[in-house]
């Protein structure tokens, strides 16, 4: 049975109970499959709110939906960050690799361009 957790996310009257599930492996590889061929759709700000994931991936590992979690701060939704990587940190890892790449392949384009000769006319 996959692991689950409660965590209180928000404050003062904006405090919520979230639950945080274990992905399965079939989970975990449905989402790379996603990232892989761009059918996640993942909103910029979502994505970029934190280095190595977004709102959409705490999403996935919990009850919640990205809209809801919109509402939030960075600070008010750290308590879900810090649970959602203790259960998963097989999602996590292959989540960091997938950005290093990304990362990666994005700085080597950027000296690509910027090392390329300028042809005369």
């Amino acid at each position: 049975m996959p692991a689950r957790r409660s965590v209180i996310i928000g404050r003062g009257d904006a405090m919520r109970e979230v639950i945080v599930h274990e992905l399965t492996v079939a989970e975990v590889r449905e989402w790379l499959v996603e990232y892989e061929t761009g059918q996640l759709g993942t909103d910029a700000v979502h994505a970029l709110v934190w280095e190595d994931f977004g709102l959409d991936d705490l999403a996935r590992m919990s009850n919640t939906i990205v809209a809801e979690l919109e509402a939030y701060t960075p600070t008010e939704l750290e308590p879900l960050v810090i649970v959602c990587k203790e259960i998963n940190p097989h999602f996590f890892r292959p989540r960091a690799a997938v950005a290093a790449v990304a990362r990666a392949l994005e700085a080597e384009a950027g000296r690509m361009i910027s090392t390329k000769a300028v042809s005369p006319s």
